[in-house]
């Protein structure tokens, strides 16, 4: 396996189509020669609802700082996705942003100096197919 993937989303409150967005990002990745860590397989806050916030800050913030690159879904507002992108801009770790043409995403999101692509998307297919073009093209 090559570098790590974090792939960030919200965990809170999300349904499970969304769960299974993040996990399609992973197997991208993965078939791609890419190791993809994927939080809510190891602290989703309804199947591991007694994990220590502390534990799970100092898991995800360790596997940020490992990975090479962060994809990060921003269809759904999320404190812990906030964090996740400031750890990796910390270390200038490149993020690939993805979100909803319909939705408006914070400028100062978007204007962080380690985003490499942004990709807008119809539905989450469409976001797949996106992401496996870059990989493709070697965007990251």
């Amino acid at each position: 396996m090559e570098a790590q993937v974090y792939v960030s989303g919200a965990l809170t409150n999300i349904q499970e189509e969304t769960k299974l967005f993040y996990e399609k990002i992973g197997a991208l990745f993965t078939k791609n020669g890419r190791f993809a860590y994927i939080p809510h397989k190891k602290s989703d806050p309804i199947e591991f609802a007694s994990l220590d916030p502390g534990a799970v800050y100092q898991m995800d913030s360790m596997a940020i700082l490992n990975s090479k690159l962060i994809v990060v879904y921003l269809g759904q507002p999320s404190t812990g996705v906030g964090i996740e992108m400031e750890i990796a801009k910390s270390r200038d770790i490149p993020m690939v942003l993805l979100y909803e043409q319909t939705k408006t995403v914070s400028r100062m999101a978007l204007g962080m100096p380690n985003i490499k692509k942004i990709i807008k998307f119809t539905n989450f297919d469409d976001a797949l197919e996106q992401l496996e073009q870059g990989l493709q093209q070697r965007l990251f």
